[in-house]
């Protein structure tokens, strides 16, 4: 696969390595063109006036949904909701459902390789509602312990909040004992064994995987656009069907209503009650030419390309003495992103060194302090991978990592 031609930044910035993808993907030059041309030939308000100019803007807004409810295999377009990313999303199931159905003593299930954004929301509902937060735990080795993982979901459970793919450990599937796997759809069954739905945070998945929802029959997922080779302020929240009528707007605002009197308002129906105020036109248009990019190049095609970078790189970074690898059972497992620490440097000091070769890597705790601090380090150098990320980048990442003061 060689797609980084697509990719404008890299002519802009030719000795650019960039290691950074977790974080936010860069844009190839077929999506940068869609939101232009929106805006320079296309922009009107949806879903506000009559005239044409308008109403085409509107059915853009709706083939665009239609193109993310064919991307997850959802069965109705209707069960796609525009949102700002992952962390939106996540809010809207927190604060439009969740809050106005758990009471005391039912139990949200989370895990410790939660990003913030899949964890802090579900404080505040526990907080309001009475709800119990539990623990799908860590090993110190990053591993996922069995028996948490067992015990944690309850006839009392009525959600589990999940990724699907860690932002610093990789698969939960690389995570676990072989007897586990699938993991994700274990878990779903399970949990809807006792009656309670699932939250999965695909923001790390659906980048790199086709997530089928009828297969891995999830309540809700959440994703980014920026994550997966689109703009920044776009991203859908997929809502199972049976559960729309259980939804209130978590924001009120302009588009949510079809009457509002002094003293009362009638929501419209699903999913426009959750769309409030002016949706962002040229990033959603933006996202769908970005999922149209994805669909051309090919997941398979992308996973075998992204394989290759994986095995060199931990490869080479294994055989590093002041190397620790944060999970090192993804050894075994295709992973598009590593996270790792070295003997004696802070993590800040060692994406520092890297960015005066110009090659760009993610240091810190990366919104997950559970996550580090069940692994016993309060932070990690993190090299995620992606399309246009070409085997030099690796070799030119390596060089650079047995340049540091210490040689390693």
């Amino acid at each position: 696969m060689n797609i980084k031609k697509d990719f404008p930044i890299f002519a802009a910035h030719p000795n650019l390595v960039y290691l950074d993808s977790s974080a936010t993907s860069q844009k190839p030059q077929i999506v940068i063109d869609a939101i232009s041309h929106f805006y320079a030939q296309c922009n009107a308000p949806s879903y506000r006036s009559t005239y044409r100019l308008a109403e085409a803007a509107t059915e853009q807004l709706e083939h665009a949904r239609a193109t993310c409810a064919a991307f997850v295999n959802a069965s109705s377009a209707d069960a796609i909701v525009f949102t700002k990313g992952a962390t939106d999303g996540i809010s809207c199931v927190a604060f439009g459902w969740a809050r106005n159905v758990l009471q005391p003593g039912d139990e949200i299930v989370v895990t410790e390789c939660d990003h913030h954004s899949n964890l802090l929301p579900w404080y505040e509902v526990a907080q309001k509602t009475g709800a119990v937060l539990r623990w799908i735990m860590l090993n110190s080795d990053g591993t996922i312990n069995h028996e948490s993982l067992i015990s944690a979901i309850t006839p009392r459970t009525k959600l589990v909040a999940i990724t699907a793919y860690s932002h610093v450990l990789g698969s939960l599937d690389a995570l676990v004992d072989v007897t586990e796997r699938p993991l994700i759809q274990k878990l779903i069954k399970r949990a809807h064994a006792f009656g309670a739905r699932v939250l999965l945070d695909a923001a790390q998945w659906l980048p790199h995987h086709r997530l089928d929802v009828q297969k891995v029959p999830a309540d809700f997922v959440v994703c980014s656009a920026h994550k997966m080779m689109g703009p920044h302020g776009a991203g859908f929240l997929y809502v199972t069907p049976e559960l729309h009528e259980q939804f209130e707007p978590y924001q009120r605002g302009g588009g949510t209503t079809f009457h509002v009197d002094h003293e009362v308002a009638f929501w419209r129906k699903f999913p426009h009650l959750l769309e409030a105020g002016t949706l962002p036109l040229a990033n959603i248009v933006g996202f769908e030419a970005a999922l149209r990019y994805l669909t051309a190049i090919g997941f398979d095609d992308l996973r075998d390309h992204e394989a290759c970078l994986f095995r060199h790189c931990i490869d080479e970074l294994r055989d590093m003495p002041h190397i620790r690898l944060l999970a090192p059972a993804v050894a075994q497992d295709v992973q598009s992103l590593i996270s790792f620490n070295v003997e004696g440097m802070h993590a800040h000091d060692v994406a520092a060194f890297l960015d005066t070769y110009n090659i760009a890597v993610r240091a810190g705790n990366h919104c997950a302090q559970i996550t580090h601090k069940s692994v016993g380090v309060p932070a990690s150098v993190r090299a995620s991978f992606y399309g246009y990320t070409m085997h030099d980048d690796i070799d030119r990442f390596i060089a650079a990592l047995r340049q540091l003061p210490m040689r390693i």
